[in-house]
């Protein structure tokens, strides 16, 4: 289970850490990339989950057990959070580095807290609706083109 745990964690904080320091138009295509990259050398070890959301839905549809799910979620947010103090060290904390962290948020394209709210749940939803339909599926067993349907719904 520790070699599980480790991958989650190192893959987690990687990519948080990216989502948090890149910025600009091309920022969607590097995070995808990373997350490539990550799901190929993490799938074989963990399955690649780096979402407590993804790994509810492997729980749920019985690709992993629940108390190896709650263990995995516990390291991604720890992951997560540890990526988030890194990226607040790295950049400091002029107000010129939050300017670039809140930049995302400068002119939002929906207003208010619901469509926002609406806009995550879909997007989690099709993530994981690509996550169990390339990566769980007995139709799908053995392909080669999982890490590359995953990142481009990321992207």
């Amino acid at each position: 289970m520790r070699p599980k745990l480790l991958i989650e964690g190192l893959a987690t904080f990687f990519l948080c850490l990216a989502c948090a320091l890149v910025q600009g138009p091309l920022a969607p295509f590097i995070i995808g990339a990373l997350l490539l990259a990550l799901i190929y050398v993490g799938g074989p070890v963990s399955q690649a989950h780096y979402n407590p959301a993804v790994t509810l839905a492997f729980c749920v549809r019985r690709r992993q057990a629940w108390t190896a799910g709650s263990a995995y979620v516990a390291v991604q947010l720890v992951a997560a959070l540890g990526a988030a103090v890194f990226a607040g060290l790295f950049l400091g904390h002029s107000e010129e580095n939050s300017e670039h962290i809140l930049s995302a948020l400068k002119e939002p394209v929906l207003e208010g807290w619901l469509p926002g709210t609406m806009a995550e749940l879909l997007g989690t939803f099709l993530l994981a609706f690509v996550i169990l339909s390339v990566a769980t599926s007995r139709r799908t067993v053995g392909n080669s083109y999982y890490g590359l349907a995953i990142a481009a719904t990321i992207a």
